[in-house]
Parts: C-alpha cells; sequence; structure tokens
C-alpha cells in the first residue's frame, strides 16, 4: 500500500516518471559512481555478462546511469524508481531493501530545493514521524559512506524517520557528474 501511494505522489505531485533498471549490476558501473559497497559476495556465478554479474548495493549507481543517458536528449526531467538493493549479510546470506531514488535534472538550475520540498510533502502524506535535516557526523548515513565523491559539501540531507536516519537528499557533486559525461 506505501509502495503504492508513493508512486502516486511521486507521479502526480513529482511530475515524474517512473523508471524500472536492472537489479543487477556490473563492478564497471559502481567504480565509475564512486560506490564504496561492490557487492563481492553477491556475485553471480553464471552471470549474463560482467555488466550484470551481481546484486545492486544501491539504487544510486543505476540512477545515476539513467541520468547520464537522459540528459543527452532532454535538458530537463524528472524520474524516479521504487526498487530493492542487496546488502551483504552474513547471518542470511543478503539483506534487501526497498528504496526510493529520485532524480531531478535541469541543465540550468539546481533543483535541490524542489527535490527539499517534494521529499517534506512525501513524508508528510504518509504520516511518517520525519525529518529532514543537516547530517550529524557522529552517526553517518548507513545508505551513503561519508567520504563518497558523489556527495555535495553543501547540499546534502539526511532524511530520519522515527529517530532513524534512513535516506538522504543530494546534489550530486559537480566531480562525479564527469564520471557519468
Amino acid at each position: 500500500t506505501m509502495e503504492r501511494k508513493i508512486q502516486d505522489f511521486m507521479v502526480y505531485r513529482g511530475r515524474a516518471l517512473e523508471i524500472y533498471s536492472y537489479p543487477l549490476t556490473g563492478a564497471k558501473l559502481l567504480e565509475q559512481a564512486d560506490w564504496n559497497v561492490m557487492n563481492e559476495n553477491l556475485v553471480l556465478a553464471n552471470a549474463l555478462s560482467p555488466e550484470t554479474d551481481r546484486m545492486r548495493p544501491s539504487l544510486v549507481p543505476s540512477l545515476l546511469d539513467k541520468a547520464a543517458l537522459n540528459q543527452k536528449f532532454h535538458s530537463k526531467f524528472r524520474l524516479f524508481e521504487v526498487g530493492r538493493s542487496y546488502l551483504e549479510n552474513e547471518a542470511d546470506f543478503s539483506e534487501d531493501r526497498h528504496q526510493l531514488g529520485i532524480i531531478y535534472y535541469d541543465k540550468n538550475d539546481s533543483p535541490f530545493m524542489d527535490v527539499l520540498n517534494l521529499v517534506g510533502d512525501l513524508l508528510e502524506n504518509l504520516s511518517l514521524n520525519a525529518r529532514i535535516q543537516a547530517p550529524n557526523p557522529k552517526f553517518g548515513n548507513p545508505l551513503v559512506a561519508e567520504n563518497w565523491s558523489g556527495r555535495h559539501p553543501h547540499e546534502f540531507l539526511d532524511i530520519n524517520i522515527r529517530g532513524k536516519v534512513c535516506g538522504f537528499i543530494n546534489t550530486i557533486h559537480p566531480l562525479m557528474c564527469r564520471n557519468f559525461k
């Protein structure tokens, strides 16, 4: 039910198109995105290609790839994905997480405030006890490494739900944008 509410909200209020990216990824894309989790223990034994040889640890690299493809043809777009990511877990082999990834791209302006307002409205619409705030270096964000090169130094906020960090809003750092042309 919550997934459907999110999809409806993103389409009607966020005016975004839903995409579905493949839950398998490759080391090349993870390296291009400078992602710190490579999921080396979640590599498929008989992968069809090296580009899809492991379970993705996050939606972020896939979304960056889709944004790079779309920016070649559009100067402005809005995309989102409700999908799964997978992390290594010694007890259960892997832990799958349901995630929402949102991309607002504008060649001329920064859409950071638009995304911030949208996510705030989404959290309120879902009746979640949530706060969007500056990151606390003492606790860190479990979804993105503090030293990730795509993390913008001034436009990065944590999303806390019931006192637990479970999301972030970020403008992609210009140096990371170069990796994806």
